[in-house]
């Protein structure tokens, strides 16, 4: 390789830096939010690798429309509201842990997960905050838009919840703790990054002055 060769070599690598960039972006933020996720919704655990927390197990009364809907027939009354002239029943549980448990949903601890839309959100892959090249934000888009939850208020309003609404609340409960990265995560990022965009911009180019070439020179 002359030296001539090697300029030549070291300006098309110049070029092609932000396209690998971008590719290394994308891998390893897929890469790293599916572990992400997995670690939330799956095992319940935050960044530090603790339990993000335990449900409720304080005596509480239900409403049938707190029921996943495939579960209703689950639902059996413990006594009845009377309200203006309405007739509504209520079931006494212990707490959201035994809700939970009693439609054959994990309760041991919190998943963040009972309709499965949340999760389902979260389980998208990311996508750039911005179209313009310059911009490497990746993003996971949460539905704000349509309702997601079963309501959870007295029989008078039982107002559902979106995926942010119901985001903003679970981060105030649980602290923020959950929603950041561990370290683990974080370094697996910079290593998929690192391997990928070496992988897309050096690997397949020879870029090295021999002895024999530099004697050319």
């Amino acid at each position: 390789m002359t030296l001539y060769e090697f300029v030549e070599v070291l300006t098309r690598q110049l070029k092609g830096i932000d396209s690998a960039a971008d590719s290394a972006l994308n891998v390893a933020s897929k890469v790293t939010h599916s572990f992400y996720s997995s670690r939330i919704f799956d095992y319940g655990l935050d960044m530090n690798s603790q339990p993000i927390g335990s449900y409720s197990t304080k005596k509480t009364n239900f409403f049938r429309w707190n029921f996943l809907p495939k579960n209703y027939s689950k639902f059996k009354p413990s006594g009845y509201f009377f309200e203006n002239r309405r007739k509504i029943a209520y079931m006494t549980l212990d707490g959201y842990k035994k809700l939970k448990e009693i439609q054959g949903l994990r309760g041991d601890t919190v998943n963040l997960t009972y309709t499965g839309e949340l999760k389902r959100d979260f389980s998208r892959p990311p996508v750039r905050v911005s179209a313009s090249r310059s911009s490497k934000k990746m993003v996971v888009n949460i539905n704000n838009t349509s309702a997601s939850s079963p309501g959870w208020d007295v029989p008078k309003i039982p107002r559902a919840r979106t995926n942010v609404s119901k985001l903003i609340k679970l981060t105030g409960r649980y602290g923020p703790a959950f929603i950041k990265h561990s370290f683990y995560e974080k370094n697996m990022f910079f290593g998929h990054f690192n391997r990928t965009f070496i992988k897309f911009n050096f690997e397949h180019t020879p870029w090295q002055l021999t002895t024999a070439d530099i004697t050319r020179i």
